[in-house]
């Protein structure tokens, strides 16, 4: 995929078309497609997942990536952030405690 692919006839124009300042990917999904083109990307804390494949598992962390148009760090950072507050999804692991 070519750099005119990866940002002009791709997030430049998916965020164009919807009107968008940010789109949000599960996992690190979204960090992939930013980094060629180089838009900004951050990832928070988004919950857990169990259950994978149908069998009993775990919960295991999931995170979210935002991805922003360039030059969008501030307004990422105030998503992120505010994503954080509001779903409050981060856990410390099981045996440790804050100090």
């Amino acid at each position: 995929m070519d750099l005119l692919a990866a940002k002009e006839r791709g997030l430049d124009a998916y965020m164009n078309r919807h009107k968008l300042d940010a789109v949000l990917f599960p996992g690190t999904t979204g960090a992939t497609i930013a980094a060629k083109p180089g838009y900004p990307s951050v990832q928070v804390p988004g919950g857990f997942i169990s259950g994978v494949g149908d069998r009993e598992t775990p919960d295991y962390p999931l995170g979210v990536t935002f991805t922003g148009r360039a030059w969008s760090e501030a307004k990422l950072l105030r998503f992120a952030y505010a994503y954080e507050q509001a779903t409050n999804a981060r856990r410390p692991p099981p045996g440790l405690t804050a100090p």
